[in-house]
């Protein structure tokens, strides 16, 4: 018996139906001679990539507009808790002035990642490296680097046994000490590089919303020096401190497609109609633009939006993680 798969449509929430016909229109209506967007010919594409920029854009809302206003408990900041969130910390940290925290509960958790089924159970354990009566403090890890290689070299195994796992983004890192690209050579080398050029380049005062478009570029640049942390890392780890607060005026200046697969395959399909494309990212990125601008959303929610479009172009699927 055959079975014949019909597109889901997208569901929109009530709230979110006024801008969903907003962005639909404007992918509708796009002039053709600036570019003809052949990967939204049909109307099922068209409604699928203009649901997963709302969804991208209520991703960025979540943290920008709610959970930095809102009223957040200490226990964030405890691993022994069971609600540690280094997202919420990093807020609860920027809001008291404490930068390099701020800086460093984002940092890690980019490092380890949130796993789609254990969360920020890896970034706890982590940090709270003694069942929480010690922690892994930006101040105590940056003074005792060899005491955090030692301590992941002999807690790696039961870490790993006990089913903690590095998030989707980062799942082919290693909870190695001190044996070869693992967590201690990355945590290492964010400390000598934050050293040299303090927590994301510069203090608050330095990044306005006159610069923060440039400041993210050379930031971006700058962070090579930390290991194994990519592009995706990168993007992330700066994107982040820019939606709790830290830096609110960083913002990405373009949506970065080098070296990355999924957005750039998105932003392909989009403007060439296929998920390979004989432009080079940096022509794809300009490209974009036009349409970004249309759109009005910033450049981490178009690269969000077309990762997870291009995975499913006709048919709606909330991606997580």
């Amino acid at each position: 018996m055959w079975v014949i798969k019909l597109p889901v449509r997208p569901i929109v929430r009530p709230a979110d139906r006024p801008l969903y016909e907003k962005i639909l229109a404007v992918l509708e209506t796009f002039d053709p001679s600036i570019e003809a967007l052949p990967g939204i010919a049909d109307r099922d594409s068209r409604e699928c990539l203009t649901a997963q920029l709302i969804e991208s854009m209520r991703r960025r809302r979540f943290v920008v507009e709610y959970l930095r206003s809102a009223k957040l408990s200490d226990s964030c900041l405890v691993p022994a808790t069971g609600k540690f969130d280094p997202i919420r910390g990093a807020i609860l940290k920027s809001r008291d002035g404490e930068l390099d925290e701020a800086c460093w509960l984002v940092f890690l958790s980019v490092q380890f990642g949130y796993h789609r089924k254990r969360g920020w159970d890896l970034v706890s354990a982590f940090y709270g490296r003694d069942g929480g009566t010690k922690l892994w403090t930006w101040e105590e890890a940056s003074r005792d680097l060899p005491g955090v290689r030692a301590w992941l070299d002999a807690n790696r195994a039961q870490l790993s046994a006990s089913g903690l796992a590095f998030g989707n983004h980062r799942k082919y890192e290693s909870l190695s000490g001190s044996s070869g690209p693992g967590t201690g050579s990355v945590v290492s080398s964010y400390v000598g590089w934050v050293a040299s050029a303090g927590h994301a380049g510069g203090r608050p005062e330095a990044v306005s919303a006159a610069n923060g478009e440039e400041q993210f570029r050379l930031v971006f640049k700058a962070m090579k020096k930390v290991h194994r942390f990519g592009r995706i890392a990168r993007f992330d780890y700066l994107t982040m401190l820019g939606k709790t607060g830290v830096f609110p005026a960083l913002v990405p200046d373009s949506t970065y497609l080098a070296n990355v697969s999924g957005p750039r395959a998105g932003a392909s399909l989009l403007l060439d109609g296929g998920l390979k494309s004989q432009h080079s990212p940096r022509q794809l990125e300009r490209r974009l633009v036009p349409i970004r601008e249309a759109i009005n959303v910033t450049n981490d929610v178009l690269e969000d939006a077309l990762c997870n479009w291009q995975k499913s172009p006709t048919a709606f699927v909330p991606f997580r993680g």
